[in-house]
């Protein structure tokens, strides 16, 4: 996917956002074709439910709630001590979940070093953008008829 968009022209000698719901394959892709021109953003929003598989319902919406509130504190220094006291407080009952919340940690929280407009910075936190654009069009698609002639 990724060599192919650059063997259709997409630049990669710039400085780029790039948005993942964290494939690892996908980011091993996006780093040998942009190498450390590629400032990823990994999706907030499947972060948070990737950790909450991993607990019970009780445990499952504190953690969320952490989550969100590291999300959306806008500073990343304080997002990251937030998430790190998380990932402590669940390593003893629930560490497949606190290695969740460690696992591409820095990269949940990339656009807040942009020192973006709040909007814009939640916008570009989440891959949903991308996701509801693309379930609008396969839901407009689906409607759509074509006369054999």
């Amino acid at each position: 996917l990724v060599t192919g968009m650059r063997d259709r022209g997409l630049r990669t000698d710039r400085a780029m956002l790039i948005v993942i719901d964290g494939g690892k394959a996908l980011r091993a892709a996006i780093r040998e074709v942009f190498g450390a021109r590629a400032f990823v953003q990994r999706c907030q929003v499947h972060k948070m439910r990737n950790v909450t598989e991993h607990l019970p319902d009780d445990a499952a919406q504190a953690a969320k709630k952490v989550m969100q509130t590291a999300y959306r504190s806008g500073d990343g220094d304080a997002a990251k001590k937030l998430l790190k006291n998380l990932a402590r407080q669940l390593r003893t009952n629930h560490p497949s979940a606190a290695a969740s919340v460690e696992e591409g940690l820095e990269e949940t929280l990339t656009v807040m070093s942009f020192e973006l407009p709040r909007k814009l910075e939640r916008t570009l936190s989440s891959t949903n953008v991308i996701e509801n654009l693309n379930s609008r069009i396969r839901d407009m698609s689906k409607r759509v008829k074509r006369q054999v002639r």
